[in-house]
């Protein structure tokens, strides 16, 4: 990112305690602006899901988890490069961009596993579609809050 290095780290809670890369849908607005390619907003997913934080795979193993995170990357930089005046196609409805971009912003490792989970369980792998698998990180963002909520109202009753 010669030139146009921009730094959105920010502390942040996640599962395991440690610190990460935040991308902010303000910050987002920013990186826009500035023009970025499809490779450094690929870089940027990466910082933001902590994809280190996934073992890589041995040699020949392909849906691995790292591999998934990987691609799931990609698609968050699509969201990441796409116009604020667009819309987005989310679990069939077309929502504003915008406001895709500010959930998407919300997506942390946490949000990958639980993800990667379900396509798993499902046993797409490699067969999920791109709109689907879009669909579903949107939605973990949602379902993972739900979670943590009821988790949080267990301790409270």
């Amino acid at each position: 990112m010669e030139n146009k290095a921009i730094n959105f780290s920010a502390e942040r809670n996640n599962t395991s305690g440690a610190a990460g890369a935040v991308c902010q849908p303000t910050q987002w607005a920013v990186i826009e602006e500035r023009g970025i390619t499809f490779g450094e907003a690929v870089e940027l997913a990466r910082q933001q899901i902590e994809l280190e934080s996934f073992a890589r795979p041995p040699m020949g193993k392909r849906c691995s988890e790292y591999r998934l995170a990987e691609a799931l990357c990609r698609i968050i930089a699509e969201v990441i490069k796409m116009r604020p005046a667009g819309q987005i196609k989310i679990s069939g409805e077309m929502l504003d961009a915008v406001l895709v971009k500010e959930v998407f912003a919300e997506i942390r490792a946490d949000h990958i596993q639980h993800v990667i989970d379900i396509i798993h369980a499902r046993g797409c792998g490699d067969t999920c579609k791109k709109i689907y698998v879009r669909s579903m990180l949107y939605n973990s963002v949602f379902e993972l809050e739900c979670d943590e909520q009821a988790g949080i109202d267990d301790i409270f009753l």
